[in-house]
């Protein structure tokens, strides 16, 4: 048996292990923070279907972690609740980190996401960016808190691109020298 200890209680530590070591997952537990945050986990207790398992990595690159922001307001709760329906997504996100070129194929449905991040069935980020801004300038005395806004197609690119670099930094961990 093995337990990691994470006394950090860093989150991509704990994605990191649910993904790599699932074929283990019998014989490793993790012990996450410390003082009265500790928390023990026994990763045979997380049961996940094979779309999201596979998909995992890249959801949590796109989302926030260390090296990727997050969306403004958007945790990690709603965001996963929203990947878990769209198949789509979580076929885009198996693909992130694969290659190093940004596809259509997976940009395309990763844009849809952020759309419906923001609550919207749009499917081009700077429609739904223009709706909500539209929409509170107009109802809120002409003030607008810019951070609620989606980022806009070409910051979302770049995001994306910083997701798909830290995805492929994260599944080739077996690899001593990675291109």
């Amino acid at each position: 048996k093995v337990t990691i200890c994470s006394p950090s209680g860093d989150t991509d530590i704990i994605v990191m292990a649910v993904t790599i070591l699932n074929n283990f997952k019998e014989r490793v537990s993790l012990i996450d923070g410390h003082g009265k945050d500790r928390k023990y986990i026994e990763l045979s207790e997380i049961e996940l279907e094979e779309p999201i398992l596979s998909s995992l990595i890249g959801f949590h690159a796109l989302t926030g972690n260390d090296f990727v922001s997050s969306f403004f307001r958007k945790g990690k709760k709603k965001c996963f609740g929203i990947f878990e329906k769209k198949f789509k997504v979580q076929k885009a996100l198996m693909l992130l980190g694969d290659s190093c070129e940004l596809k259509e194929d997976v940009f395309t449905p990763l844009e849809e996401y952020v759309c419906a991040l923001y609550g919207s069935k749009k499917k081009k980020v700077d429609e739904v960016r223009y709706d909500i801004f539209y929409k509170k300038y107009s109802n809120e005395n002409k003030t607008v808190d810019m951070s609620i806004l989606p980022p806009c197609q070409s910051v979302l690119k770049l995001l994306v691109l910083r997701a798909c670099y830290v995805s492929a930094m994260w599944k080739k961990y077996v690899e001593a020298k990675p291109i």
